[in-house]
């Protein structure tokens, strides 16, 4: 893998999952030729469908946006713009999502010979005027959030959610093997975390959310969640999904059935004609496809430090391994 291609891969993962283009896979894996350009305080990354802005310098970023900055390139592809920095911190004031991401992609992040390239084609490295891009570069089209979220420090959620990831890839390797991560940070106001999703030669919208939750109306506490998921029928977010969302609906007729593996987890064959949720203890319920809301799996534990939603997530994950294995052969 070129260097190119392992910062490419990198900052996929920074992208909401609900930002990705309108053309081209959810892969991590550039689509045709990546193009790299440099010059001093940037570095471009681009494929077929994104093109990505690694700023190293703080004041270039914030000159370039009040003189007027393209959200999109010559070809149309949306233009994806990160801060590159020495430790975790805020770009920017949410809620909002595109133009510049509101985390920076920080040293940490990196392997010592991505970080001395990155250098080598930016040249030195400049945030000490955080402050000026600071809420300059936001996409028009924000996401907007009634309610307050749960903050904390960049510095605290980036260490945890690598330990969810890590934690999570080991206690269900097999079952998330080809599983693509997205960072979800700015989409909804009541969550941050990882929306994994499944391999895209599977032709299947399924996901797993996981990660921190809290209620936007009184966000004093936080606790973890687990989601597996599909969209509903017929709601598309882009057209070249209709066949996968109609194979999703046979999947899910599967799944459910009295034989199927989520009956498995209630030893109740019949829990799929409830109206109401099924509860499986440690805050896990499995929700029937007559509530017509899809996540299958719904999880949200009661322990609430970091320490404990990290074991309590592991655990739950290794609870539905044997659904997602089942999806794989589907």
């Amino acid at each position: 893998m070129t260097k190119a291609e392992e910062l490419f891969r990198i900052l996929w993962s920074e992208l909401d999952f609900d930002d990705h283009p309108l053309t081209g896979g959810h892969g991590l894996d550039p689509e045709g030729e990546i193009h790299v350009e440099s010059e001093s305080g940037l570095l471009s990354l681009r494929d077929k469908r994104i093109h990505f802005q690694l700023y190293s310098d703080a004041r270039k970023l914030s000159d370039e946006w009040e003189n007027g900055m393209a959200l999109r390139d010559s070809q149309h592809r949306p233009i994806s713009i990160h801060l590159l920095s020495e430790n975790p911190m805020l770009a920017r004031a949410p809620p909002g999502r595109l133009g510049l991401h509101r985390w920076s992609v920080h040293r940490s992040m990196l392997t010592s010979q991505l970080w001395e390239w990155i250098r080598q084609k930016t040249g030195e490295l400049n945030t000490a005027e955080i402050s000026d891009v600071e809420n300059i570069c936001l996409f028009p089209e924000l996401s907007s959030h009634e309610g307050k979220r749960f903050e904390r420090n960049v510095e605290d959620w980036r260490d945890s959610l690598h330990k969810i990831r890590n934690g999570l890839m080991q206690s269900a390797s097999e079952a998330l093997q080809g599983w693509t991560w997205h960072l979800e940070i700015d989409n909804k106001a009541d969550r941050l975390g990882w929306y994994v999703r499944c391999p895209n030669e599977w032709n299947s919208l399924f996901t797993i959310f996981a990660g921190f939750c809290w209620n936007p109306n009184s966000p004093e506490s936080m606790h973890g969640m687990l989601l597996f998921e599909r969209a509903p029928e017929g709601e598309l977010d882009r057209d070249d999904e209709a066949e996968s969302n109609l194979l999703d609906v046979k999947r899910t007729e599967i799944l459910c059935a009295p034989n199927g593996p989520i009956a498995e987890l209630s030893s109740n064959p019949s829990w799929n004609d409830s109206a109401d949720p099924i509860n499986l203890g440690e805050g896990v319920q499995l929700w029937p496809t007559s509530m017509g809301r899809w996540p299958l799996i719904h999880a949200i534990s009661a322990v609430k430090s970091d320490d404990e939603i990290h074991v309590w997530l592991n655990d739950k994950i290794g609870l539905i391994s044997p659904v997602i294995r089942k999806l794989r052969t589907l």
